[in-house]
């Protein structure tokens, strides 16, 4: 059943574990696809545009997306989000350094 991805609808891993890398997440994405609709990546300071990228390509129904002290990730993150994600509810980006006012015209 683990390795089912349409029974992880929501995935914390603020609690699980923080220091995971890209390639986790773009495994993730493509293990859940459209099931995902819910995560948490808060405090995973090492993942980077590319892998929000193919996430945001392959989560389509995401809803809730938490990224808030991920210390890499920029705008190009948002204008993902903005182009695929239009079932995004909710979106947490605080402590998010390299975000700036841009991002709200990506996903406007």
């Amino acid at each position: 059943l683990a390795l089912d991805g349409s029974n992880w609808q929501k995935i914390d891993l603020f609690d699980f574990q923080t220091d995971i890398e890209g390639p986790v997440v773009e495994y993730m994405s493509q293990r859940c696809g459209g099931f995902l609709k819910d995560l948490s990546l808060r405090g995973c300071q090492s993942i980077t545009d590319m892998a929000l990228q193919t996430f945001a390509q392959q989560c389509r129904n995401i809803e809730c997306l938490i990224l808030s002290k991920c210390m890499e990730i920029t705008d190009l993150t948002c204008d993902s989000l903005g182009k695929y994600s239009s079932h995004l509810k909710k979106l947490d980006l605080a402590s998010c350094p390299k975000i700036t006012d841009l991002s709200l015209k990506y996903l406007g």
